[in-house]
């Protein structure tokens, strides 16, 4: 288990999980979007820091 892929270990945690809880896959799409919403957010504050990084110089 040494070069074992982080992001397989993953989507296997997440396919057991798929198969033991019946509601999980509505649980798993509000993470997406809770996800979602947070990568929409630290893009605009990116933007955002660097547009006021190129006026103040």
């Amino acid at each position: 288990m040494e070069n074992v892929n982080p992001y397989t270990l993953f989507l296997i945690l997440i396919l057991l999980i798929l198969s033991t809880q019946p509601n999980s896959s509505k649980e798993l799409e509000k993470i997406s979007q809770v996800l979602s919403v947070m990568q929409e957010s630290s893009s605009q504050l990116k933007k955002g820091m660097a547009k006021i990084q190129s006026i103040l110089q």
